[in-house]
């Protein structure tokens, strides 16, 4: 009888304790920043970047909704790369 409920229990331990330790951002990279381009502002030579994903990428368990932005100032050494 033991036996019989000590796997069914094991697994479904393993099971909540990999659903408390999982990142969902956990992919993103911490060297490369990675966001959507949210507006530009060619008078301030400004582009303003969504970059919330990218900056919840630590964080465990539940996230937040919540954004971050960011104002990216547009020099000529700027790279904006589609992937």
């Amino acid at each position: 009888m033991l036996r019989r409920l000590a796997l069914p229990l094991l697994l479904c331990l393993l099971l909540a304790l990999a659903a408390c330790s999982s990142k969902p951002y956990g992919h993103y990279k911490d060297d490369k920043m990675i966001g959507n381009i949210e507006r530009v502002e060619l008078e301030n030579n400004v582009v303003e970047v969504d970059i919330s994903e990218w900056s919840k990428r630590d964080i465990r368990g539940n996230v937040d909704d919540y954004g971050v932005t960011i104002p990216v100032k547009i020099t000529d050494d700027l790279i904006i790369k589609k992937e």
